[in-house]
């Protein structure tokens, strides 16, 4: 296995970081949209936010996103589940890392749910559980969904999370999906079942 996680042939920046915001939170629309249409008058996400697009009609999937130049921001809704994600569509500083770009999309998701927290404007609000959130890599051809790529890609998923010592001690691991799906990568944490954005 590699010292280090410079992948060879491998442009690591087609990434995103999946939090859950609560079993039973469900995102509303209504309030999304002129919330994401303020935020980009702020500049969040950080990577030059550029618009809002509702898919709200669609019964599972993307509800609101922002869609960003280096990446967007997509709240979204699957069986059972609602969530956030932070998809990372390219290089933001010229990273030559997996790590430094996971680094990257970390920090910005954590970001927007912190103050998802806190400005969005009607109850319930979302309330995140950092001990628990997913990884997963959008890019098929050169991320393949198999267990071999996955013990290459591993240790620059822990060396991302070096940054975050309140997470405790991790348990990662891939997730058994369809092999047609997205390699995607569950993370833990052993020490706690629950931990706040502001812990971090």
């Amino acid at each position: 296995m590699p010292n280090d996680d410079t992948l060879i042939g491998i442009i690591p920046t087609k990434l995103g970081v999946r939090l859950f915001p609560g079993e039973t939170f469900e995102w509303k629309s209504e309030v999304l949209i002129p919330l994401f249409h303020e935020w980009i008058r702020r500049g969040i996400p950080e990577g030059i936010p550029i618009d809002v697009a509702d898919y709200s009609h669609l019964p599972e999937g993307p509800v609101t996103m922002i869609v960003g130049h280096e990446g967007d921001l997509i709240c979204e809704r699957q069986p059972g589940r609602s969530s956030l994600v932070y998809l990372l569509k390219r290089s933001t500083s010229g990273e030559t890392r997996t790590s430094d770009a996971l680094g990257t999309a970390l920090e910005r998701a954590f970001q927007c749910a912190a103050s998802l927290e806190k400005e969005y404007p009607v109850e319930p609000r979302p309330h995140f559980n950092a001990a628990r959130l997913e990884i997963f890599f959008n890019d098929r051809l050169n991320a393949p969904n198999t267990a071999e790529f996955y013990e290459t890609i591993e240790p620059a998923v822990q060396n991302a999370f070096v940054s975050y010592p309140g997470l405790g001690i991790l348990a990662i691991g891939r997730v058994e999906n369809d092999p047609r799906e997205r390699l995607t990568v569950s993370v833990e944490s052993v020490n706690h079942s629950q931990i706040s954005l502001d812990a971090l």
